[in-house]
C-alpha cells in the first residue's frame, strides 16, 4: 500500500492544538487549495517558476480557458467543470469554482 503524503495547507494555518494544517495528497480539499494558489499568483510572480499563475483578473473575470490550461500545464490532478463569477456588492467579486477529481464532484 503506498504511503500516504500530507502537504501544508494554503493559505498556511494552524488548529485549535497549535498544529500546522495539512490536507492528504490529491485529496478534494488539497486539490482545491492547489487551483486557488494557481488563481491567486499572477504570471511570473514565481522566479522559480515564471509561468505558474493566471491573468490578474481584478478588473474582470477570470478566463476560464486559461485556468484550464494552467491547471493541465501544471498537473494538478483535476478537471476544471465550470468557473461562475458573482458581484455581491460593489466591489467585490466571488469567483466560484467547480471541478472534478477521482473522487468526485467538488466546489473550490
Amino acid at each position: 500500500m503506498a504511503d500516504v503524503v500530507n502537504l501544508i495547507s494554503f493559505p498556511f494555518r494552524v488548529d485549535l492544538n497549535s498544529m500546522v494544517v495539512t490536507h492528504e495528497q490529491n485529496s478534494d480539499e488539497q486539490l482545491g487549495e492547489e487551483i486557488a494558489m494557481l488563481m491567486c499568483t499572477r504570471v511570473g510572480e514565481r522566479i522559480m517558476s515564471p509561468g505558474f499563475g493566471i491573468t490578474d483578473f481584478v478588473f474582470s473575470t477570470v478566463n476560464e480557458a486559461e485556468l484550464v490550461l494552467k491547471v493541465k500545464a501544471f498537473d494538478i490532478p483535476a478537471k476544471i467543470i465550470n468557473v461562475t463569477t458573482v458581484y455581491p456588492a460593489e466591489g467585490i467579486q466571488s469567483v466560484t469554482v467547480e471541478f472534478n477529481t477521482k473522487i468526485g464532484r467538488v466546489r473550490a
